[in-house]
């Protein structure tokens, strides 16, 4: 295994040590903290197959020959291991949403146009609300209310959406 690999299994290892930090569910967390296990025990093994073997001890030495001077060859020096370019180190912690719960008025037959009604304990309006429209979906989002994020995520919808 390369250099490179390496690397990446570390950036993996780092990421789910966040995601299990930020983990809120305990079987959520404990399924990324046994991730996190097992790609540290990879990383360690990796790390003990690229490792140089150990000196053999020689039979007998004469005591007047000098000690060797540490090695500089640029074959034996391993180079140090750097973050892929393009690539940010900082590992952030994902947004855990939580469903929100909704309720719809669709009117009468044949009208172009559906309410939804959410009711959300804590919402005013100076929290971070958005809404994303495509032709047959929309993705509600709310962000930071009692210290937690909201989703409704809908699709397959039977008519094409008109944001106004």
């Amino acid at each position: 295994m390369n250099d490179a690999q390496l690397v990446n299994l570390r950036a993996d290892h780092a990421e789910a040590a966040a995601m299990a930090a930020a983990a809120t569910r305990p079987r959520v967390r404990q399924l990324l903290q046994k991730l996190e296990s097992e790609l540290a025990q990879q990383i360690a093994e990796l790390e003990a197959a690229a490792a140089p073997p150990p000196p053999v001890a020689a039979a007998a030495e004469p005591a007047a020959q000098a000690p060797a001077a540490p090695a500089t060859d640029q074959e034996n020096v391993r180079p140090a291991l750097a973050p892929e370019v393009g690539r940010s180190t900082t590992v952030t912690a994902p947004t855990v949403w939580e469903q929100i719960n909704y309720g719809w008025d669709a009117g009468e037959y044949g009208t172009a146009w559906v309410k939804l009604y959410i009711t959300l304990e804590g919402l005013t309006k100076e929290h971070d609300v958005t809404c994303d429209f495509t032709p047959s979906s929309f993705d509600l989002k709310i962000r930071g209310v009692g210290g937690r994020s909201y989703r409704l995520y809908k699709t397959n919808l039977s008519h094409d959406i008109e944001a106004e």
